[in-house]
C-alpha cells in the first residue's frame, strides 16, 4: 500500500510539473491565433485542476491521490499540448 501511494505521489507531481509547463506555454500563444480563446479557456481549466490538487504548503504528506482527478489532469494536459501544436503550425503557416 506505501508503495503504491508513493507512485500514485510521484505521477500526482509530474502531471503538477507538466500542467505549469503547458500553462506558461498557452500564456505565451500569440492573442492573434485563431487558438487564443481556446488555450485561455484550456490554461483556466488547467489552472482551476493545478489549484484543486495541489497540497497546502505546509501538508508535507497528501493524505489521498484521487486517480480520477489524475486522468482528468491528463486530459487537460494533452488538450493543452494539442492546442500549443495547432498554434504553432499557424504560426508557420502564416510566415
Amino acid at each position: 500500500m506505501q508503495t503504491r501511494n508513493v507512485s500514485e505521489l510521484e505521477k500526482r507531481e509530474k502531471l503538477l510539473e507538466q500542467a505549469l509547463l503547458v500553462v506558461s506555454r498557452l500564456e505565451k500563444l500569440s492573442p492573434d491565433s485563431s487558438w487564443a480563446h481556446r488555450s485561455s479557456g484550456a490554461r483556466g481549466a488547467l489552472l482551476k485542476a493545478i489549484e484543486q490538487m495541489a497540497p497546502h504548503p505546509l501538508d508535507v504528506e497528501m493524505a489521498s491521490v484521487n486517480c480520477a482527478e489524475l486522468d482528468h489532469l491528463a486530459k487537460l494536459i494533452q488538450w493543452g499540448f494539442d492546442l500549443l501544436e495547432k498554434g504553432a503550425k499557424e504560426l508557420s503557416v502564416s510566415r
